[in-house]
């Protein structure tokens, strides 16, 4: 998986908001933090799944509003590296598993999948901000549950294996890496 880190990798240089305010009055609250730092994994066997799930977004900001998100890109106030914005107010139309179709995958795989959402605690306030990432997402015990799931006309929605395995319905899969040789980032959070 792309995001693990190997040991000694410098995740805590992932997790900081590191940028130069626009101006001396900026309000560093603002800039709210990122995905990965406002989330909890409730059973450690699916952060790597979340991870693969939620891609380069697991480090996106959460911005108060679409207007500081415009102010920082605008001032270039991220110089170390390039970054992906939410904006909390504005978050809309993302793709989302709808009542329906979670209760008609519960069924038909008896437990063998779940929702993403379903899987981490946050903060109500970031409630879109967080669905905008996993909301589209079932996590899978296996490969066959998630190749099914993810080619059902009736879920058409990205499904991901406990061991980072990707299907997506557009017929893209990914995976094939030793999750073993790699930490979890979600799992080593905690400890920092």
């Amino acid at each position: 998986m792309g995001l693990s880190i190997q040991n000694g990798g410098n995740l805590q240089g992932l997790l900081n908001v590191d940028y130069q305010p626009p101006n001396a009055n900026f309000d560093r609250s603002l800039v709210k933090g990122r995905v990965v730092r406002l989330i909890t994994v409730k059973e450690e066997r699916y952060s790597i799944a979340l991870e693969e799930a939620a891609g380069e977004k697991l480090f996106a900001i959460i911005c108060e509003t679409d207007i500081v998100c415009s102010i920082l890109i605008k001032n270039k106030c991220f110089i170390k590296h390039k970054a992906i914005l939410i904006p909390n107010n504005r978050i809309n139309n993302f793709k989302e598993a709808s009542s329906e179709v979670i209760d008609y995958v519960a069924n038909v795989t008896k437990g063998k999948a779940k929702h993403a959402l379903s899987l981490i605690s946050y903060n109500a306030y970031y409630d879109k901000s967080i669905r905008s990432v996993f909301a589209d997402v079932f996590v899978c015990d296996d490969a066959d549950t998630a190749k099914k799931l993810a080619f059902d006309p009736r879920v058409n929605m990205r499904c991901v294996t406990v061991d980072g395995t990707m299907f997506d319905p557009d017929g893209v899969i990914s995976g094939g890496c030793d999750q073993k040789k790699n930490e979890s980032i979600l799992e080593r959070i905690k400890i920092i």
